[in-house]
């Protein structure tokens, strides 16, 4: 998949990417376990020119999310593990999720404006999904999302209504968030 601004390699050619092909790229990448070099090789690739690694993780996030929450949470905690803290350390580590949380968010880097913009998103998943209550939202999808992304396991339908979750942009959008937030947490424990 291209995800690059930049042109196609040469003699690759392909229609305008939806979401049946975005579907079909997360479910490629769905049991990929990325190690610290993949991590920087994906950074690298989709994060352009900037010699700043804040800067490339920022692009590689906004196109990563895109595609799949999940994916873009591997390649982001790794690069913040193995690159930001020992680069920036704790603090600014800590204030550059905040930012990155914050630009998902479309918020102000502040935590009323951050609450806010997450219930506009979560009301804008319900409203996307046919008005599909939110406490469904964030119990059955939400939370056993963050619950996989931690390592653990899925049931069946929860593995099924969250992929047909993913086909939805406000859904991969507030998912990304409270992925990083749980990425942010752990960064903070230092676990």
């Amino acid at each position: 998949m291209w995800l690059s601004d930049d042109s196609s390699p040469i003699g690759l050619h392909w229609s305008i990417v939806d979401d049946h092909w975005l579907s079909a790229v997360r479910i490629v990448f769905k049991s990929w376990r990325p190690n610290d070099m993949d991590a920087r090789k994906v950074v690298s690739q989709l994060g352009g020119t900037s010699e700043v690694p804040e800067e490339l993780l920022m692009r590689t996030a906004w196109r990563l999310l895109r595609v799949d929450p999940f994916l873009m949470g591997k390649v982001v905690r790794l690069f913040i593990r193995n690159v930001c803290l020992p680069r920036l350390g704790l603090t600014s580590t800590r204030k550059f999720m905040r930012t990155l949380i914050a630009a998902f968010a479309e918020s102000l880097n502040d935590n009323d404006d951050l609450l806010q913009k997450k219930a506009l998103l979560l009301e804008k998943v319900s409203d996307t999904m046919g008005y599909i209550d939110t406490n469904f939202i964030k119990r059955g999808l939400i939370e056993p999302a963050l619950r996989f992304f931690r390592g653990g396991s899925l049931n069946m339908l929860e593995e099924n209504n969250i992929e047909l979750a993913l086909n939805i942009e406000p859904f991969r959008r507030l998912l990304g968030i409270q992925i990083l937030e749980v990425i942010e947490r752990v960064i903070i424990s230092g676990r």
